[in-house]
């Protein structure tokens, strides 16, 4: 261990706690180094969005008698360094609505790509960006309620201001990060933007954050930890989030606080699938297609197909043969191995544009060989 981590690890766990540890420097290096055991986690987790009062009423065509908007679930991986994979899949309004969701980052190259394939429809969305400026919590992952990353893009931004106090909650000592707005080159005042109460004494995880986008208050969340062991070592994971929005527009369109919440989101990790140091290599946050690609399914696969499997100038019959023979075996056996994927895998959405290749090529190549003897 560093000679740098000794005294905060010390002052973490020694009388008076966390002496000392009153910037926002010293408070993430504290958290990652309480965090070092979980050098990477896999788990599957589940949701659901309910509207409330004026936006129930807006939306009243998409929602049940109880105001349910939206579920969703998938698979959600993580490692120190920042690398995130997320394969979601959301229904809004019946099965006729899922769409599926991927996220990808690779902080290393700087990158979050971003899939989204609504339901539906043939051809989806592809953004790749850099990943300066990317709110990863935003998303519906675990990275909503698992908010190392999130505390370390506040430390290293430019136009925040932040103080570190100390607070008590139901007989818990926390640490409070509260996050200030800096309008730099103006004279506008710091403006409260956020709040992160966070439990050293359970490996640094925040278990409640509140946003303030309007005044008094346009957000929070509530987050509940669990302990697990990774190895010989007792380790606190945060494994569900409730979170409540206040705002709704105005007459004017503009955004007011309202007492009751307007939106209520639940998530949580599903009991059993949490995983710690697997370690899952680049592939798994990596695209298995080149940006680029068309993203229509049969379009895409079929182009990466053909990348690997090219016809020579004047095939023989016999080798036409022999591809579909083998293109027909591949597809079948990826339809059986779709069928037979348990939820524990996820939702493995690459699988399934997969198989929407074996009948594209297949065809295609019937038609090749078709139009070989017509000449």
């Amino acid at each position: 261990m560093s000679s740098f981590l000794i005294p905060i690890l010390a002052a973490v766990v020694s009388a008076p706690a966390d002496d000392g540890i009153h910037d926002i420097r010293s408070l993430v290096a504290a958290i990652e180094a309480l965090q070092r055991p979980i050098e990477d986690f896999r788990c599957e987790f589940e949701g659901a969005v309910v509207y409330k009062g004026a936006l129930a009423e807006e939306w009243k065509a998409y929602i049940d008698e109880n105001g349910l908007f939206e579920t969703f679930g998938g698979v959600f991986v993580w490692k120190r360094e920042g690398e995130m994979f997320a394969d979601i899949l959301h229904n809004i309004g019946g099965d006729a609505n899922a769409a599926s969701e991927k996220i990808m980052i690779r902080p290393q190259e700087r990158v979050f790509e971003h899939h989204n394939h609504p339901g539906g429809r043939s051809i989806g969305n592809v953004d790749i960006r850099n990943l300066d400026g990317i709110r990863i919590s935003g998303y519906k992952t675990p990275a909503s309620f698992f908010l190392i990353d999130d505390l370390k893009a506040i430390r290293d931004k430019n136009d925040r201001a932040t103080t570190v106090t100390d607070e008590e909650v139901d007989g818990r000592p926390l640490k409070v990060l509260t996050v200030f707005m800096v309008f730099k080159g103006t004279d506008l005042p710091d403006r409260l933007f956020e709040r992160y109460w966070i439990d050293l004494h359970r490996n640094g995880h925040a278990v409640r954050r509140e946003s303030y986008l309007v005044a008094p208050l346009s957000g929070r969340s509530d987050i509940t930890l669990k302990s697990f062991k990774i190895g010989t070592e007792d380790v606190w994971m945060p494994v569900a989030a409730v979170s409540k929005t206040h705002i709704e527009d105005d007459a004017k369109g503009l955004s007011i606080y309202t007492e009751e919440p307007t939106v209520l989101v639940t998530m949580s990790v599903i009991d059993r699938t949490m995983e710690f140091n697997k370690h899952p290599g680049p592939d798994v946050f990596t695209s298995k297609y080149k940006p680029g690609t068309p993203i229509s399914d049969h379009l895409k696969n079929l182009q990466y197909k053909y990348g690997q499997d090219k016809l020579k100038p004047q095939p023989t019959r016999s080798e036409i043969e022999a591809m579909l023979d083998s293109q027909l075996a591949k597809a079948e056996t990826q339809k059986n191995e779709l069928v037979a994927a348990p939820f524990s895998e996820g939702f493995n959405w690459w699988a399934w544009s997969v198989s929407g290749l074996g009948a594209a090529v297949v065809a295609s190549l019937a038609a090749l060989w078709m139009q070989r003897r017509a000449g």
